[in-house]
């Protein structure tokens, strides 16, 4: 009996034991669970931040974009206004030569009338009128006489007017050139300041992009642009032109494969299906210069013309019968909603929005949505060169 009380005291023992340290082990365990938690949490809210962080940046790289482009434009036109007017002022020079040479053919006639004048020995009117003895004679030298005063006029009045004309031109000019000059450093000051900023921004977007993304992360995020573009796409086409009446007399779009000429002169760098980040290239990536010209491949409507996340600055046009083109990572657009274009019409420069290191244009061609390889649909590609 005794050693049976034994066994069972020794059993309630092992048990209070046991079961304190089971309570122990929940305990570490579940301070554990707290901890895993708490990381996560933080884990989470750091990964949010770095989100919102990053979100802000893409905004910002849009505005900029977009302001630069703007800018762009403008320093494009102010060049083309500064071209046109330095060949005004090649043709005012010109002028100034040719009527400088009249002024001196005048002033030899002047010289020769004067000449004539002296001949004569400086005769006033009435004196030489008195001094001729043949009526007839004296008539004649009274209207040549009349004649040399008048043409003397005449020519010293037509020398003035030039004169006051050519100093007008020329005040007129230089004012104008000198605004140009002051506009021109002024929007080249602006540019680079834009560039600053821009590339600043990419900066530290790659960085945030380094810190958060994972290879799989880049996947997900190219599957959530193209899958936005295909929304955006597919909105478009829900209010596309194809019942609008054009009365152009150009093939339609389906009868133009392989015969469409490329939007810009460059090399081929990145090809239809292609991988691009783990996914693939849905269109083509033409390296060019940047600032090179766009051009509409052929006739449509313009349905976009804005900014776009992943794609920078992005022209689209509907070109009927549910085909679209797209061009996209360019600098300025030249296009407004709604405008037609013909093929050849220059719709945007080529630039590097979308966060885009290096200058180039992205083109590609939808049918109701679904990508169509442009090397089938444009000319012949020559050693990887498109024109």
């Amino acid at each position: 009996m005794p050693g049976r009380k034994l066994m069972l005291g020794c059993f309630f023992l092992s048990a209070l034991v046991y079961n304190s340290f089971a309570s122990a082990n929940l305990a570490n365990k579940q301070n554990d669970l707290n901890q895993i938690l708490e990381k996560i949490k933080k884990t989470t809210k750091a990964v949010k931040h770095v989100q919102a962080e990053r979100d802000s940046l893409v905004d910002q790289l849009a505005a900029v974009e977009k302001e630069y482009g703007e800018i762009a434009e403008a320093l494009k036109k102010l060049q083309d206004a500064t071209t046109r007017k330095q060949q005004q002022l090649q043709k005012i020079s010109v002028q100034i030569i040719g009527q400088k040479a009249e002024i001196e053919k005048i002033a030899l006639q002047l010289q020769g009338q004067i000449r004539s004048a002296y001949a004569m020995g400086r005769m006033k009117k009435l004196k030489l009128l008195l001094n001729q003895q043949d009526p007839v004679r004296a008539s004649r030298i009274m209207v040549y006489f009349e004649y040399l005063n008048r043409e003397r006029l005449d020519k010293l009045e037509l020398t003035k007017q030039i004169l006051q004309d050519l100093r007008r031109l020329e005040s007129e000019e230089r004012l104008a050139s000198k605004k140009l000059n002051q506009l021109a450093r002024q929007k080249q000051a602006e540019r680079t300041k834009l560039i600053n900023a821009r590339d600043t921004r990419t900066a530290l977007l790659a960085e945030l992009k380094k810190e958060q993304l994972s290879k799989t992360g880049e996947l997900a995020r190219l599957k959530q642009r193209e899958a936005e573009l295909r929304k955006l796409i597919a909105s478009l086409q829900a209010t596309s032109s194809d019942n609008v009446i054009d009365v152009s007399p150009k093939k339609p779009f389906s009868q133009q494969k392989g015969n469409l000429k490329w939007p810009v002169r460059g090399r081929l760098s990145k090809r239809f299906g292609s991988r691009r980040g783990g996914g693939q290239w849905d269109g083509v990536l033409i390296d060019t210069k940047e600032g090179a010209e766009v051009h509409a491949v052929t006739r449509g409507r313009i349905v976009y013309s804005d900014w776009l996340k992943g794609y920078g600055l992005l022209v689209i046009i509907d070109h009927g019968n549910s085909y679209m083109t797209l061009y996209a990572f360019n600098q300025s657009l030249y296009k407004e909603v709604g405008q037609w274009v013909s093929q050849g019409d220059i719709i945007a420069t080529v630039g590097k929005s979308g966060g885009r290191s290096q200058a180039g244009l992205y083109f590609g061609i939808r049918k109701k949505g679904k990508p169509l390889n442009p090397v089938k649909w444009c000319r012949k590609a020559r050693q990887g060169k498109v024109s």
